[in-house]
């Protein structure tokens, strides 16, 4: 009795397995997208331009700078038309503030979480363009750079958390061993309020006195690379055919 259990446990398993397989496992994610559902993670690197703006006409000046853009995130897309997916992005910025004399870096850095859609058109079997719209949330904003000398002070604080879109275009590549993604991304961030703020004051030889906000809006274009590995695909099968018997 005991020989008939393990028996039948043995098979059960291989038969598990089997359909495992054939249903969700590693053979479904060498078909073309168009014929499956899958899931992936994904993690992105980008670099962005953004200008702050100045909140008084004088002798302060801020050129634009960079954003440098990391991010982690999970995808579930349906037969490479749609996706959705959640994100969590890291942004850090620099930006150069200076007068006729002082020169000093400012920034910030910014984390969030998005929720994303991406429409991938037209439907073609693996490599295609897309559009995708975001809209997340800034946690965590982080700009406590400050600086002083006989001339100058500067200090910089966060304006608390907020709300951004994120539209983006791109084009998406699919490697050779099928479970690999490449997004080739161009995107344009806009926050709903600033991220952070510097305020500055220059003394030249204690005559002139010039004050001045950089607003950091978190605002950018930019581009990116989103490396997605699929780890889970799904394929919907339909009932056998039947066999209908000829009648005489």
């Amino acid at each position: 009795m005991k020989k008939f259990i393990l028996i039948t446990l043995i098979f059960s398993c291989f038969n598990i397995n089997a359909q495992l397989t054939e249903g969700g496992g590693k053979n479904i994610l060498q078909r073309p997208l168009k014929n499956i559902n899958y899931m992936s993670a994904n993690s992105r690197i980008g670099y962005g331009l953004g200008t702050p703006t100045l909140s008084t006409k004088n002798n302060w000046k801020v050129n634009p700078g960079g954003v440098f853009i990391f991010g982690l995130g999970y995808n579930f897309v349906i037969k490479n038309s749609w996706g959705f997916d959640v994100q969590i992005q890291n942004e850090t910025a620099s930006f150069e503030i200076n007068n006729e004399g002082p020169t000093f870096k400012t920034g910030y850095s910014s984390t969030g979480a998005e929720l994303g859609i991406k429409k991938i058109f037209p439907s073609k079997p693996d490599d295609t363009f897309f559009i995708r719209a975001a809209a997340g949330y800034n946690f965590l904003n982080i700009a406590n750079k400050s600086g002083e000398n006989d001339f100058y002070n500067f200090n910089s604080s966060t304006s608390g958390t907020n709300i951004y879109v994120m539209p983006e275009v791109g084009y998406q590549l699919r490697l050779k061993s099928g479970n690999q993604i490449i997004d080739f991304c161009a995107q344009y961030k806009y926050n709903l309020s600033d991220v952070a703020s510097t305020y500055m004051v220059f003394t030249d030889k204690g005559n002139s006195f010039e004050e001045n906000t950089a607003l950091m809006s978190g605002n950018y274009f930019g581009i990116s690379i989103r490396y997605s590995y699929l780890f889970k695909g799904f394929e919907k099968k339909g009932s056998a055919p039947r066999i209908v018997d000829e009648v005489f």
